[in-house]
């Protein structure tokens, strides 16, 4: 027993106490008692033979007892506070008046059982009680996690196969590093065998040329001469013959020969009844799922349904797919472009170039043209002004793609000359291009809070690097890093935060963007989910985002319902760290947001077409600003003899302006206008939220508004003198 002898004493009158031992443990005690110096509250120990007598006096009511030494500090000061408390809270203030020994027949049942109880019970100790406490806590939230893991449609099952697999491929490299050796030690035996039986069917071709089975003597001169000019000869030939071990030139093709192919796609349409799945295993490499979401978005496939495991070395992929009507996939062209373009876009490139052109009728070859990439402040009018430019550059606008987010501007422009619609080439010619036209992003006068300009990074303007055969996602690719590059993720200083206006059916978080990330300490996961409007390329854009901000995902779960999407993926940084400060956090989740937002536009879009000739761009938007019409986003195309464009408008204060007014502009249009049509703009197929919060009902746009507009359009002409 830890706890031998116990009192309760007020000053040197003892109360009560109790001993569990025959000792002279209760002499001591009173002699300790007539020892402790003061009034004021203590704490002390002291020391008898083997056993440690503990003291506690507080607001003149002491509590002793006597352990042993086994017993440590911990367990005896905690028995003492219960002891002091449970006294306090039976007698109160009786304990200053009572007699020597008067609670002693009431309160020594009380010191005997919290002294069986201290010195027994494992739960006494408070620490040891929260350590259990703690281990029953991280018990019930391993369970939990475990839980979390097998809900993502077995992610668990997912890595112990690819752990399996990568055993499988450790065996199996070891056993054909064997049978190379073995087959190598064979092809040697092989070889020693032929030349010794060579050497012996010269030996006796030379015995029988000369008449014997030693060679010519030296009376035979002549005839040895001459044979033994024939037997170098043979010699001569037979070193030519011996060479190194032979091997099988089909010996670096055994492993595909026996599992198949590195990468193997197999696309169902008998599974499932409503979409087609496609299922990708292929060996692991870094950004190969960006490769594969960006082959399915080229052909305007919806992604409804994901689900991706990439640890260790192998890769695994589940797509369940509809085309661009909803429809399952039927057309041959379209699934042989898929698998060759996943399988082998690297090796045949020529072959998928072919297929290509069937599945995509209205392609460009924009590798005869010069692209020119561009990125800054967005400001009303500003792609008016730069298609301005191009043109005093004589410079032909072919193709055009331009995004803005948060007062920043992304644009991808392929150009030409303007006399012999040949690419340009001349890098002085290049140089005056690119100067123009970061001279034209820099003009912005926007104020910031302090009342200078925003500064302009650097390098706006230069000549891109897109290669032959460029696609819409390539381009698309490349806006997002150029947006990324410039900050949109960030919204501008200068621009107030205003709520979003209510959508008509009354539902609020319908549009509602979130983002959150959580570690996993376990695996050295960081788990991005996102809950958001479901809409077409939103994995490309959620994909392309993690992958350019350098990290690997290693898992993912993509699902949508009822018009919401839920992604979640599993990630760590290149580096093999997982997110570890708030900062990396939050960076990760601003620009995941912005990844999501900056495709959906807003504004009111117009659909044009038109015969196509020299500054028809320039005219486009300049008669679009002089009627007070910004550009948020623009897509244009040249087919032939004719342009088709694609603007997002709104006005230059960012309200939303009415369709009938826009359609009142075409008659302000000097061009020769087939098709004009202005719909409701954003990818979504809804209308899109203003940024400002005092929006007007749709249809209303005053002469008030109009002027404002003008003369806001005006202001943007001037640049301020500091």
């Amino acid at each position: 027993m830890a706890i031998l002898y116990a009192l309760v004493a007020r000053g040197s009158v003892v109360l009560a106490e109790f001993t569990a031992a025959s000792t002279n443990a209760s002499a001591i005690a009173k002699q300790i008692l007539e020892k402790i110096p003061g009034e004021n509250d203590t704490n002390v120990s002291y020391s008898q033979d083997r056993y440690i007598f503990h003291v506690k006096r507080t607001d003149g009511l002491t509590v002793l007892c006597m352990a042993d030494e086994s017993a440590g500090r911990r367990i005896p000061f905690a028995f003492l506070e219960e002891i002091h408390q449970r006294f306090v809270r039976t007698y109160g203030r009786a304990v200053f008046s009572a007699l020597p020994y008067g609670m002693n027949d009431e309160f020594s049942r009380v010191l005997s059982q919290q002294m069986e109880y201290f010195s027994s019970d494992p739960n006494a100790d408070r620490i040891n009680r929260l350590k259990g406490e703690m281990s029953q806590v991280r018990n019930v939230m391993i369970e939990n996690i475990d839980k979390v893991l097998e809900r993502g449609d077995r992610l668990e099952l997912l890595v112990d196969k690819t752990a399996n697999m990568q055993g499988n491929t450790f065996r199996f490299r070891k056993q054909t590093r064997r049978f190379r050796n073995a087959a190598w030690w064979k092809n040697v035996k092989l070889m020693i065998a032929l030349i010794i039986l060579l050497l012996i069917l010269v030996y006796v071709v030379l015995a029988f040329v000369c008449h014997g089975i030693t060679l010519p003597t030296k009376r035979e001169t002549k005839t040895k001469t001459r044979d033994t000019s024939i037997a170098g000869l043979v010699y001569q030939f037979c070193s030519m013959m011996v060479c190194w071990p032979y091997f099988d030139p089909e010996f670096d093709n055994l492993p595909d020969r026996i599992f198949g192919p590195p990468c193997r796609v197999c696309i169902d349409n008998d599974s499932m009844e409503e979409c087609t799945v496609i299922k990708v295993d292929s060996v692991n490499k870094q950004g190969i799922l960006l490769e594969v979401v960006q082959v399915l978005t080229n052909i305007n496939l919806t992604i409804l349904k994901s689900y991706i495991s990439s640890d260790a070395g192998w890769f695994m992929d589940v797509f369940h797919v509809k085309d661009e009507h909803g429809n399952k996939i039927s057309d041959q062209n379209v699934i042989n472009y898929i698998h060759q373009a996943i399988s082998t876009v690297r090796e045949i490139e020529n072959t998928v170039r072919a297929c290509r052109h069937d599945v995509f009728k209205n392609s460009d070859q924009l590798s005869e043209h010069t692209a020119i990439e561009m990125r800054g402040t967005d400001r009303p009018g500003l792609f008016s002004e730069i298609s301005a430019a191009l043109v005093d550059l004589h410079c032909n606008i072919v193709e055009a793609h331009a995004w803005s987010h948060n007062a920043r501007l992304a644009c991808v422009a392929y150009i030409s000359d303007q006399s012999t619609d040949n690419p340009i080439d001349d890098p002085h010619r290049l140089a005056n291009i690119e100067d123009r036209l970061t001279t034209v992003l820099r003009a912005t006068t926007t104020p910031t809070p302090t009342g200078s300009s925003e500064p302009a990074s650097p390098k706006e303007v230069k000549t891109a690097e897109l290669g032959e055969g460029t696609n819409m996602t390539d381009v698309e690719r490349r806006l997002h890093q150029l947006m990324l590059s410039v900050g949109d993720f960030d919204r501008p200083p200068f621009e107030p935060m205003a709520p979003p206006p209510p959508r008509p059916d009354g539902d609020e978080d319908g549009r509602k963007t979130i983002v959150s990330i959580e570690n996993c300490d376990e695996k050295w996961y960081s788990i991005v989910s996102i809950q958001c409007k479901d809409r077409p390329r939103l994995m490309f854009d959620t994909v392309c985002t993690i992958t350019d901000m350098q990290y690997v995902i290693f898992h993912a779960s993509i699902s949508s319902h009822d018009g919401r999407a839920f992604q979640e993926y599993f990630i760590r940084h290149v580096d093999g760290y997982a997110l570890s400060t708030e900062t990396d956090k939050d960076n990760v989740i601003k620009c995941l947001e912005a990844a999501i937002e900056r495709r959906v536009c807003e504004g009111v879009r117009l659909e044009l077409s038109a015969e196509n000739r020299v500054g028809l761009l320039s005219d486009i938007t300049r008669v679009l600003r002089e009627n007070g019409l910004s550009v948020v986003r623009a897509d244009i195309k040249t087919q032939g003899e004719k342009a088709v464009n694609a603007f997002y408008l709104k006005d230059i204060l960012g309200n939303e302006v009415d369709k009938r007014y826009v359609e009142s502009v075409k008659k302000e249009m000097d061009v020769d206008v087939i098709d004009f049509e202005v719909k409701d703009g954003g990818d979504d197929g809804g209308t899109c939220q203003s940024s400002s919060p005092l929006q007007k009902p749709p249809g209303f746009f005053s002469l008030g508004d109009a002027l404002k507009s003008q003369i806001q359009r005006i202001s943007h002409n001037f640049i301020p003198i500091n």
